[in-house]
């Protein structure tokens, strides 16, 4: 009797536990779909839609960080064709928050910087993203000069 009750509580938390899976892998889908729906609608320039399809997306799956970079860039890619660039620097600083190493971002932030900013800034900002200091030469570099040959005695 009571194996039966063990083996009755096991097969229910199997079913249970594999109904989470299965929930899991479909609401992974729905979130994918969602996003792809609002890449085709932000392409389409119907960027209405294509943030009801972004934040379609966040509600499926409001613990994936991959979605919220993502469409926090296109968010701001959204606000920069509006012409409302401080709404689009906030997105793709958003987007920077959750992956700082994160290139459609850096990149997009530093086109926002090049039109808002004055020029020396933005070559800052670029110099960070391009990683120009790991580029600069150890140790002073010095031409070698171009002695003359010998002469030869006779």
């Amino acid at each position: 009797m009571f194996h039966r009750k063990l083996l009755l509580v096991v097969a229910v938390v199997v079913l249970c536990l594999s109904g989470v899976v299965y929930a899991g892998g479909l609401t992974a889908q729905e979130a994918m779909n969602y996003f792809n729906e609002g890449v085709k609608a932000q392409m389409a320039e119907d960027y209405n839609a294509a943030k009801t399809a972004y934040q379609k997306c966040i509600l499926v799956a409001p613990s994936d960080l991959k979605w919220k970079k993502f469409i926090a860039n296109n968010f701001g890619i959204i606000y920069l064709k509006q012409g409302e660039l401080g709404k689009a620097e906030e997105n793709f600083k958003e987007a920077l928050a959750l992956d700082p190493d994160y290139k459609p971002a850096q990149l997009n932030l530093g086109m926002i910087y090049e039109k808002r900013k004055t020029r020396l800034e933005a070559l800052e900002y670029w110099a960070k993203v391009f990683h120009i200091e790991q580029m600069k030469p150890k140790s002073y570099l010095m031409e070698g000069a171009q002695l003359p040959e010998p002469l030869e005695k006779k």
